[in-house]
């Protein structure tokens, strides 16, 4: 789905507030090309989890998360080198999507999220 199919079915990006209370305290799950992984972000800041891999290799990871000035979210993992890494937030009923394009971009491609509490 890119942003301009979401914002056509009643969808938006999400605030940084939006962004702040969805995350603290969630555990959130994507998927890639090659994995898979989990993301526990807590209310302090901190946040740990795991990159499961097609061919069974799993890896953990540490580190901190916050939302920036753009109301993306932000995540940077301690263990390894690397920077930051920034995604947009978007939502449409009870789904949530990731992009690291803003609303402006109507071609961008979203990622599914699924989000729990």
């Amino acid at each position: 789905m890119t942003i301009g199919e979401l914002v056509s079915q009643g969808g938006r990006q999400l605030s940084a507030p939006e962004v702040k209370a969805l995350f603290a305290g969630s555990k959130v799950e994507g998927v890639s090309a090659d994995s898979a992984w989990w993301s526990q972000d807590f209310p302090d800041g901190t946040v740990m989890g795991e990159v499961s891999t097609d061919n069974g290799y799993a890896l953990g990871f540490r580190g901190e998360w916050w939302v920036d000035e753009k109301g993306r979210r932000c995540w940077v993992n301690s263990r390894r080198t690397g920077g930051t890494n920034c995604l947009y937030y978007y939502g449409l009923a009870d789904k949530y999507y990731a992009s690291e394009a803003d609303a402006t971009d109507k071609a961008a491609v979203l990622s599914p999220r699924k989000v729990t509490r």
